[in-house]
C-alpha cells in the first residue's frame, strides 16, 4: 500500500510538533516532489493545521530567496493524530482481510 503524501508530511511534523519546518527540509525528509509537498502544505494551511510565515532575511546578503516557515498548530496536531490513527486502522484492516476471491472456505466444504 502506498503511503499518502499527507501521512508522510504529518509524520514528519509529529517528530517534533513545536519545531518550525522549511519546505525544502520537508521535501528531503519525506522524499516528496515539490509539487506534491506544497500542495499538501497548502491544504494543511487552509485547514488551519499549519501556519506559514516568510523568514526575514536580506536576500542580497544571503544570495537566496526568503524561505517559508511552516509551524504545526495545536488544532493541526490533534487533527493529524486523528488522521494517522484512521490511516493505521485502515492499514490494519486491509492486511487482515483476505483478498477478494481468496476467501477461506467455510469448514465442512
Amino acid at each position: 500500500m502506498k503511503v499518502p503524501p499527507l501521512v508522510l508530511v504529518a509524520q514528519e511534523f509529529l517528530r517534533d510538533p513545536a519545531k518550525p519546518r522549511y519546505g525544502y527540509d520537508l521535501m528531503k525528509e519525506t522524499s516528496l516532489s515539490s509539487g506534491v509537498l506544497y500542495t499538501v502544505l497548502h491544504q494543511m494551511e487552509e485547514a488551519g493545521w499549519v501556519t506559514r510565515e516568510t523568514e526575514t532575511v536580506d536576500t542580497s546578503v544571503e544570495k537566496r530567496p526568503a524561505r517559508k516557515i511552516y509551524t504545526l498548530t495545536g488544532e493541526g496536531e490533534r487533527a493529524i493524530r486523528l488522521e494517522l490513527a484512521e490511516f493505521r486502522s485502515q492499514l490494519q484492516s486491509t492486511t487482515r482481510e483476505p483478498a477478494p476471491g481468496n476467501a477461506m472456505p467455510a469448514e465442512g466444504c
